[in-house]
């Protein structure tokens, strides 16, 4: 009786480290430092089916750097018209002095059917140096939210999770 106790035990703590776990990969340039550097932040790809996934992903990491103090960030509004490329994101980054631009695209955004809905976002986010056009930091980033694990998040509150996650691993 006492094994079967331990096993069923066992796999719930195995559901509950995977069940709500974020998947995360993140490269930060070992000298990269982001003090007092200001940032444009353009409107992200959104390559979903959810409408304005990529400006409302982008402007909750907008909302998050201005949060945790970071007040030399720009969010630039216009981008929403249109999907920029990189080199016009970049250009624009110049013409605005942001020694940094971020950018990114929104891959999922959506609630998952099932036994019951939960919300599910993934993104890729990098941010370049304006004048060397080089990667400074970069980071793909998936999750979920299970009922059965925490209390159900809705999708705007997990963004937020993950936007908060985001500006944490730039630091």
């Amino acid at each position: 009786m006492s094994k079967r106790i331990l096993c069923g035990a066992g796999v719930l703590s195995l559901y509950l480290v995977v069940g709500c776990a974020s998947r995360a990969q993140v490269y930060k340039k070992p000298d990269f430092h982001l003090q007092n550097q200001k940032i444009l932040i353009v409107p992200f790809e959104n390559m979903t089916n959810y409408p304005k996934a990529g400006p409302i992903v982008s402007k909750l990491m907008d909302a998050e750097f201005r949060i945790q103090g970071n007040r030399h960030v720009e969010f630039l509004e216009d981008g929403e018209k249109e999907i920029l490329s990189e080199t016009k994101a970049l250009a624009i980054a110049k013409s605005h002095k942001a020694q940094f631009l971020l950018i990114g695209t929104v891959t999922e955004f959506r609630y998952r059917k099932g036994f019951s809905e939960n919300p599910a976002i993934g993104f890729t986010a990098k941010l370049i140096a304006s004048e060397s056009k080089e990667i400074v930091w970069t980071m793909t980033l998936s999750d979920s939210s299970e009922p059965f694990v925490t209390s159900a998040l809705t999708l705007n509150e997990l963004a937020q999770k993950m936007a908060h996650q985001v500006i944490e691993s730039m630091r």
